[in-house]
């Protein structure tokens, strides 16, 4: 369906793009569910009327070479609201690296479910932290949310990433800190592979299928 002109999303926050894909909005805020303002970047073709959504939450940083995840997601015909985790790339509040604070996304779908561009039924997407933070969102009822695909990522840090094994793993932990440092990801390579195996399979809930590699 095209796109009226009065129905193009704006912001006075964010700056737009215009892109081989259709409009890019940068720098784009959403207050989390205690009032810290999380910044996200929002994709989307603009001769299209609600695409379809990816939410995508990261650490890694925006305006980098994981761009690319995002843009090829616009590229074919989906909006994408790439989001960076309070404490990182510009948005409020700390990182912290086990855990994630409920609070963002909670806010994060309030403020979804209230823009006009939004059609009502969100995805996920991402391998390593983007898929640990679909395993946070996951602890939550969402009736509308209907696929994650989850790649290699754990369901929780404190053991299964932390201490696989049992035994603490300090390659991780620094590799972890390289990787949000940076704004880079550095990859699978270096996890054994006994730690991706326990979360390999297809997990099904009522009316959604998370997917994990």
């Amino acid at each position: 369906m095209r796109r009226r002109a009065s129905e193009t999303p704006k912001d006075p926050a964010a700056s737009l793009l215009g892109t081989d894909f259709g409009v890019l909005r940068r720098d784009v805020e959403i207050p989390a569910a205690d009032g810290v303002r999380l910044l996200a970047t929002h994709y989307y073709p603009a001769d299209v009327d609600k695409a379809p959504l990816v939410l995508l939450r990261s650490p890694y940083g925006r305006g980098n070479a994981l761009d690319q995840l995002p843009k090829l997601l616009a590229e074919r015909g989906y909006q994408v609201l790439y989001q960076s985790l309070r404490g990182t790339a510009g948005s409020g509040g700390r990182f912290d690296g086990s855990t994630i604070d409920p609070a963002d996304a909670d806010g994060t779908l309030s403020w979804l479910r209230a823009q006009p561009w939004f059609g009502g039924v969100p995805a996920t997407w991402g391998a390593s932290y983007l898929g640990f933070t679909q395993w946070e969102l996951a602890a939550r009822e969402i009736p509308e949310w209907k696929i994650a695909l989850i790649q290699d990522a754990p369901a929780e840090f404190g053991h299964r990433f932390m201490y696989p094994g049992g035994a603490f793993a300090l390659v991780l932990c620094q590799v972890q800190r390289v990787e949000v440092g940076a704004g880079l990801g550095a990859g699978r390579g270096v996890m054994p592979s006994s730690f991706w195996a326990e979360d390999s399979g297809v997990i099904e809930r009522p009316g959604m299928a998370l997917i994990v590699p």
